[in-house]
């Protein structure tokens, strides 16, 4: 049966609508044919081009931060990095390979790459030198010292769209469309009473549409039930909730191809990126609640200058003339291409 079909079985055995969270989770991360079981959706040949893989000059920095965390737990021999949503060419890896790493003993080290279904490495592999597993999140991983990387993870967790009307809230939920194989909206009541904490803090504008990611609660619970002691980072494009319901009235869910906004995010379900924006109050709440401290939100511009990037950019340039050019363009993508994009800090409490 095509994805579609199976969505149409669902939305029937549902009595006739589902979640949007249903709906995005099917048609992203369906085993056979889901967005990114199909897709390779990153980079000049994908839907989009995250960070990262602009140079590799980001992913040195993130060894700096790495460092960082190491040394201010005392540079102990054991030493875990836990990776949530790598794709096909890890974040880590590039951190792991920074200059600011090259002389830590890292034999004890341990790597854990958290991907839900599809698991992909770019050509090279993972080093030998590190413990590495493939993990699914919630993983019963040993409880461990050092440091979570997220990057352009929280934005594609599955999430509810809710409106406000009359000082409650209802549900943009999906049914069946007029044709064969399409789907539209249906709008329902939501049971707050069961989803208190999901729900947004601030008394927001009648008709606003919020999008909910009904699992990163539960998602911060296990990073915050597995990391002993170290730092949680989180980027993501995003903002707080009350910037959002002013630039986003009506929610921030898109849809990406081909490096461009995409059309209706019901149609052709598995074909297209499907995202919305973080909201960072959000996340921070539910942080707190599961006993992760926030260190604050920073631009990633402002995160990646504290953490030293232009040093790095300097060092390529003494090293390599070439490369040095190419880091220096990079360099202006990273303080200007990036503006929406943010970094949450969160610690053990």
């Amino acid at each position: 049966m095509s994805l579609t079909g199976r969505l149409e079985q669902e939305i029937r055995a549902a009595g006739g609508s589902i979640p949007f969270s249903d709906f995005m989770r099917v048609a992203l991360y369906d085993p056979s044919d889901g967005y990114y079981v199909r897709r390779q959706p990153f980079g000049k040949r994908g839907d989009f081009m995250t960070a990262p893989r602009v140079h590799d000059s980001f992913g040195y920095t993130i060894g700096r931060v790495v460092r960082s965390v190491w040394e201010r737990l005392d540079q102990p021999s054991e030493f875990t990095i836990l990776e949530l949503g790598p794709g096909e060419d890890p974040l880590s890896l590039t951190a792991l390979r920074s200059p600011a790493l090259r002389d830590v003993p890292k034999s004890a080290w341990k790597l854990y790459l958290c991907e839900r279904g599809a698991r992909r490495v770019s050509e090279g592999g993972t080093p030998p030198i590190y413990a590495t597993e493939w993990v699914e999140p919630g993983a019963d991983l040993p409880k461990f010292s050092g440091v979570v990387l997220a990057n352009e993870v929280l934005d594609a967790y599955p999430f509810r769209r809710l409106r406000r009307e009359h000082d409650e809230w209802t549900e943009l939920r999906v049914g069946a469309g007029n044709e064969p194989g399409s789907f539209a909206w249906v709008e329902s009541p939501f049971s707050a009473a069961h989803y208190q904490d999901l729900l947004p803090a601030a008394s927001l504008p009648e008709g606003t549409i919020v999008e909910v990611p009904e699992e990163v609660p539960g998602l911060l619970r296990w990073i915050a039930s597995r990391l002993r002691a170290g730092t949680s980072y989180f980027f993501d494009y995003g903002d707080t909730e009350e910037k959002l319901a002013r630039r986003f009235p009506q929610g921030s869910l898109s849809t990406f191809q081909s490096h461009e906004l995409g059309d209706d995010p019901l149609d052709q379900p598995g074909k297209k990126d499907i995202s919305a924006w973080v909201d960072f109050t959000r996340v921070e709440r539910w942080a707190n609640s599961v006993g992760l401290r926030s260190e604050g939100l920073l631009t990633q511009a402002e995160f990646l200058h504290s953490h030293g990037l232009e040093e790095v950019v300097r060092d390529l340039e003494k090293a390599d003339a070439v490369e040095g050019v190419r880091a220096r363009l990079a360099l202006k993508t990273f303080f200007f291409g990036y503006e929406d994009h943010r970094v949450l800090t969160l610690r053990p409490a």
